[in-house]
């Protein structure tokens, strides 16, 4: 299917008739076609289908429907007494079988979220108590404790009164899934194609068994969780007694709130880690979210391009969209799920095993901007006939002669603030015995390669911190002078927060190296000795590339890199550099 031809200007939707009935009852609905655009009064349902091998009966239009046991007990709860209730239900709004259809229909998902009356979120039925760790009464208490909480009552939270607070906390893990419940039978959070769905429609309630919410309160009390004058973290605790765990109620719902600066590059990395059952959807899922048409060679959501293509277009676009590599910037050495994808292809697929999972793309972007090693030029990158191979314009620096030792430092695991110190510390005084065993006899205070003004000290101490000396979490300054000194200081032991974090940054699942001609520099942890240090004329900081022969001048992307001396263009206004066309494999 070419990707010009679907019309989306005058899309039909099937609409759901849920028929009433009691419960116990058969469910029995049936289906009709509409315009979109007239508007048609609906709700929409976010579920999770589940086990797809689950199955019950309904009956559709007069005929037996099989759907998820999951999707069965939803509509057994939405089902009214005494009237229909009209709803858009993927599992039986979209032909699942027909990948044009299917295409068509996800294509439109951003208006028909939009359009809804209302969003129904739909957590599932709440087994046992024994299996739980508290009685179903818990989550009607817990329903009332967070709407009281938003209220400024003084007697906000008085609900719960006689019943033990950690009790009621373990409600709050239970309902947003987190690894710390006791039962994780909560799966919603995890999908991808949630985020839309929870986002879009104009107002949206939550349901968890018998229990109703409303999805605003919930994103009201994270706000306040995270406005220290709100009162409202001292409401939470006391209600639920959860501690630092307050953050597995606080983070996902305030993600969802999060406008990303980069309102199409933002979204993709921030929910990779979401689960999606068919790896498009890693893109599919979010275009509601993005931009209208974030990605020119991909117009519309098109289930008939393997995950290779997609990826490689979604890539494409973002790199011409930044005019640089930001897009594949942080992934520190992250191995490939998808088999086949070019090497400056980014993977959207996560890793399962969260050990494998080193990625740093928020770092990064944060550093990104901070540099112009291209001396601000640019040149289109263009895509090679096949569709697989990037043709850039670029400089070649150095081969690396030297590489340290690298410390995976995982993701998935929290660190607290001495541990990771510690950590880095230690990666430091590694990388450090690197550069002493290179200097040998020569002095520390030998002028660098990469400026003649500086010294060999000066220039290492600013690679161990990619130069950038960061105030809280994110990159502040250029180091000055008295920062250098500051590194020097904490390398040695004296702590000093503003260097520990820009140093935890560069030397968490990195490698130090020292290229044949003397330039230091951090780079991707899967750098080899005789990889090639490049200025393209793509973006603002350098890259790591592999020669796939002697004599080629295509290559294997690696990975990006700061290199103390070719930061700020140095490369690129010497006269006797020389540009060249490569392609990236």
């Amino acid at each position: 299917m070419g990707s010009h031809i679907l019309d989306l200007s005058n899309v039909n939707i099937a609409l759901l008739r849920l028929l009433p009935g009691k419960p116990g009852d058969e469910i029995v609905c049936d289906v009709r076609t509409v315009p979109l655009k007239s508007d048609p009064v609906y709700e929409t349902l976010s579920y999770v289908w589940g086990d797809q091998s689950n199955t019950r009966q309904i009956t559709c239009d007069g005929s037996p429907r099989v759907i998820t046991e999951s999707l069965h007990l939803a509509l057994s709860r939405l089902r009214l007494r005494d009237k229909p209730r009209t709803m858009w239900i993927d599992q039986l709004c979209i032909d699942q079988t027909n990948d044009v259809e299917k295409s068509l229909q996800v294509s439109v998902m951003r208006d028909i979220y939009r359009k809804a009356s209302r969003g129904l979120i739909w957590l599932g039925e709440l087994p046992t108590e024994e299996q739980t760790g508290f009685p179903e009464t818990h989550v009607a208490l817990v329903f009332q404790c967070l709407t009281e909480m938003i209220t400024d009552l003084p007697n906000a939270g008085s609900s719960a009164e006689g019943v033990r607070a950690r009790d009621l906390g373990e409600v709050i893990l239970a309902l947003m899934g987190s690894q710390w419940a006791k039962w994780q039978g909560v799966k919603w959070w995890q999908r991808i194609w949630t985020i839309q769905e929870a986002k879009l429609p104009k107002e949206s309630d939550l349901m968890w068994g018998g229990y109703t919410l409303s999805f605003d309160i919930l994103k009201r009390v994270a706000v306040g969780l995270v406005m220290v004058d709100s009162g409202v973290g001292q409401r939470f605790e006391q209600c639920f007694a959860l501690g630092p765990l307050s953050n597995e109620f606080c983070i996902p719902l305030m993600n969802l709130q999060i406008n990303d600066p980069a309102p199409i590059l933002g979204p993709l990395y921030r929910w990779r880690s979401r689960d999606a059952t068919n790896p498009l959807d890693k893109t599919y899922a979010l275009m509601g979210l993005l931009p209208e048409g974030a990605f020119k060679s991909v117009p519309f959501c098109d289930y008939t391009i393997s995950e290779t293509e997609l990826y490689t277009r979604v890539t494409f676009d973002l790199i011409r969209h930044h005019q640089g590599f930001l897009p594949v910037c942080g992934r520190r050495g992250e191995p490939r799920m998808t088999p086949g994808l070019p090497s400056w292809v980014v993977d959207w697929t996560f890793a399962d095993d969260p050990t494998q999972r080193t990625t740093d793309y928020f770092g990064h972007c944060w550093r990104y901007n901070f540099f112009k090693c291209s001396g601000g030029k640019y040149v289109e990158p263009e895509m090679t006939p096949d569709g697989t191979g990037l043709v850039l314009q670029g400089a070649q620096v150095d081969r690396i002669a030297v590489l340290g030792s690298v410390n995976y430092l995982l993701d998935y695991r929290q660190l607290s603030t001495g541990e990771y110190d510690e950590h880095t510390l230690h990666t430091i005084s590694l990388w450090s015995s690197v550069f002493y065993d290179w200097l040998g006899d020569r002095s520390i205070d030998e002028p660098y390669i990469g400026n003649k003004d500086m010294t060999c000290l000066e220039a290492i101490c600013r690679v161990l911190i990619g130069d950038l000396v960061y105030n809280g979490s994110e990159p502040d300054h250029q180091a000055s002078e008295e920062d250098v000194a500051r590194v020097q200081n904490y390398a040695r032991g004296c702590w000093d927060p503003q260097i520990a974090e820009s140093a935890r940054d560069m030397a968490r699942s990195q490698a130090f190296f020292i290229t044949e001609s003397g330039y230091f520099g951090i780079g991707p942890p899967d750098a080899n000795i005789g990889d090639e240090v490049w200025v393209l004329l793509c973006g603002k900081v350098p890259h790591v590339i592999r020669r796939s022969s002697e004599k080629s001048l295509e290559f294997e992307y690696v990975g990006d890199a700061y290199v103390q001396g070719i930061m700020e263009g140095e490369v690129i206004t010497k006269s006797t550099t020389v540009i060249e066309e490569i392609t990236l494999r």
